[in-house]
C-alpha cells in the first residue's frame, strides 16, 4: 500500500486483491493526509477586477480597467488593460476572446514548427473550455483541442502541451518508446513542464472565464 500526493490530489494505491470496507485502511492513512497537504486559504477566483494580480503565459501583470472609445483588451507593459466603451460591457467575454486569440495564436506557432520537425500534418486548432485536461488530441479528424486555462500557464507548459500532441500525431499507432523518444527530440523539458503542472494545478481553476 502507499499514498501520496499528486497535484491537488491523494493518491492511495492499494494491492488488487483488497477488498470489502475500506474505512480501517483510509482510517490509517488519515493522519498523514493531515500532516502532508497544507491547510492554505482557500485562493479567491479572480474575476479581472481592478488591481488583481494575475499571470498570462508567465507575465505577471495588474489588472486595470478604463473607459475609452472601443472595446479592447491588451497587455501594455506589465498591466493587463481592459478598456470599454460603456461599464454595461461584460468583462469576462472581453477577457475570454482575448485570452483566447493569444492562446490560439501560441498554439498556432509551436504546433506548425514541431508538425514540421516531425513531418506530420498541422492539426486543427480549437480553443476550448476543457474540465479535465489541457490539451486533447485526435489523430482520426487532426483535431486539437487546448484548455482554455492553459494560458494561465509559463509558455513552456503550453509548448509542452503542444508538443505531446504533435508527437501524438506521429506516433498514435504505436505508442511506446518511439512517442518518448519523439517527445524528447522536439521539446527536451518536456519532464520539467510536467513536473509544473503536477505542482501548479490549482492555478487553472482560480480564474472565472466566460465560456463563450
Amino acid at each position: 500500500m502507499s499514498c501520496r500526493l499528486k497535484g491537488n490530489k491523494v493518491v492511495i494505491t492499494l494491492p488488487a486483491n483488497v477488498t470489502g470496507d475500506l474505512s480501517p485502511i483510509l482510517k490509517d492513512f488519515e493522519q498523514w493526509v493531515w500532516d502532508t497537504v497544507p491547510h492554505d486559504a482557500p485562493v479567491r477566483n479572480i474575476v479581472f477586477e481592478q488591481g488583481d494580480k494575475i499571470a498570462i503565459m508567465g507575465k505577471d501583470l495588474e489588472v486595470v480597467h478604463r473607459i475609452g472609445d472601443v472595446n479592447t483588451v491588451q497587455i501594455v507593459s506589465d498591466y493587463f488593460q481592459i478598456t470599454r466603451v460603456s461599464q454595461d460591457i461584460s468583462v469576462l467575454t472581453l477577457v475570454t476572446n482575448f485570452l483566447r486569440k493569444i492562446l490560439y495564436e501560441r498554439a498556432l506557432e509551436k504546433t506548425h514548427e514541431y508538425a514540421e520537425i516531425l513531418g506530420v500534418p498541422n492539426p486543427r486548432i480549437t480553443i476550448k473550455a476543457l474540465s479535465s485536461s489541457l490539451g486533447i488530441s485526435s489523430t482520426r479528424t487532426g483535431n486539437f483541442s487546448v484548455a482554455i486555462c492553459l494560458v494561465f500557464a509559463p509558455m513552456s507548459v503550453i509548448d509542452y502541451i503542444c508538443a505531446h500532441c504533435i508527437a501524438n500525431f506521429k506516433y498514435a499507432s504505436n505508442p511506446g518508446s518511439d512517442f518518448w523518444v519523439c517527445l524528447e527530440e522536439i521539446f527536451p523539458l518536456h519532464r520539467e513542464a510536467e513536473q509544473w503542472i503536477e505542482d501548479n494545478r490549482r492555478v487553472f481553476s482560480i480564474y472565472d472565464l466566460a465560456k463563450v
